[in-house]
């Protein structure tokens, strides 16, 4: 009985020692080795979005009380590649020409650490056409781009980015969303924080 497992545990060595010497060192046909320089993209920490909720009630702005001054959004980022990173807020991007950009926030590049974001949305002063529609969305994007790219006439689009300013094919730049989506109703009560 011996025997067989010495039998067994050599071949599974040999087997085992012949997969690790064979997939140890993978070359491209042309003989080349390119070291391919990737990005990753910043992160938004799920767990740390306030409110918690995509899509929340609140009271229209004309019914705002003491209470209630604003709508708070908060988030942490960060970036595994240490990048600084730059965060918009932008109500209604994209959406009927409404959009506008609220504010920009730029963070030095730090690793192995996250950016609390913290940003209070006045409602009557940041939101175009609140008294034409009900239902607006506020977008909060980070990216480790230098610089959001100008937004052209015409174009309602408020967080492009040059993701590949070099042109070579690869991504240098990345870019990441989050929504928050509120309906504004006649109730005095509801203030999402």
């Amino acid at each position: 009985m011996n025997e067989l497992w010495a039998r067994l545990l050599r071949r599974g060595l040999f087997v085992i020692s012949m997969t690790i010497s064979h997939t140890a060192c993978l070359v491209p046909p042309d003989g080349s080795l390119e070291s391919v320089i990737s990005n990753h993209p910043p992160h938004i920490l799920l767990d740390s979005i306030r409110p918690a909720k995509t899509v929340s009630e609140v009271s229209h702005p004309t019914n705002f009380g003491g209470d209630c001054p604003g709508i708070l959004l908060r988030a942490e980022v960060f970036d595994p590649d240490g990048d600084a990173l730059e965060v918009r807020f932008v109500t209604d991007n994209n959406i009927d020409n409404l959009g506008a950009t609220i504010i920009d926030l730029k963070y030095p590049g730090v690793i192995n650490a996250s950016y609390p974001i913290q940003f209070t949305v006045l409602p009557a002063q940041h939101i175009y056409g609140i008294d034409i529609q009900d239902t607006h969305v506020i977008s909060m994007f980070v990216t480790d781009a230098p610089e959001y790219k100008t937004r052209v006439e015409g174009n309602s689009n408020f967080a492009e980015i040059d993701a590949d300013p070099d042109g070579d094919g690869i991504d240098d730049y990345a870019l990441v969303e989050y929504r928050w989506t509120f309906q504004f109703v006649e109730r005095g009560d509801l203030c999402p924080q």
